[in-house]
């Protein structure tokens, strides 16, 4: 049996918030429009990936998309929060690259899906890697 991690279950619960909201009016959080703010990313040059701190005003799920370069991953939220994502690069060739190189740019994607809609934004981000 497959165990469930801390991070699976809010996301599952973000997601049952969102598609279980009270019938029969509008709640505070559908009268207004999702955000989100992508905040300044802190490199782990030691380890050769980036953690990007996004900072978003409800309950949602936060995508990260991007090339072949990057593992894509998700996160949710019950309300106003700030969600950390980690870039980091896919095994294989993008990876030998940055070990190669010791930097490796990727434009990276974050989508804030919500009950209200959607917002998107794209930033380059540049992983290090220290030798």
């Amino acid at each position: 049996m497959r165990s469930t991690s801390r991070k699976s279950l809010l996301c599952l619960s973000a997601l049952v918030a969102i598609a279980f909201a009270l019938p029969g009016g509008a709640t505070a959080e559908e009268t207004q429009e999702p955000t989100m703010e992508v905040l300044k990313p802190v490199t782990y040059a030691k380890k050769g990936y980036v953690v990007v701190p996004v900072k978003v005003n409800m309950a949602g799920i936060l995508q990260l998309m991007g090339s072949a370069l990057v593992h894509h991953r998700h996160d949710g939220s019950t309300g106003p929060s700030t969600l950390r994502l980690k870039v980091a690069p896919n095994p294989g060739a993008p990876k030998r690259a940055l070990w190669r190189t010791g930097k490796l740019t990727v434009e990276v994607k974050f989508r804030f899906a919500t009950k209200a809609g959607s917002v998107d934004a794209t930033r380059f981000i540049t992983l290090k890697k220290k030798r």
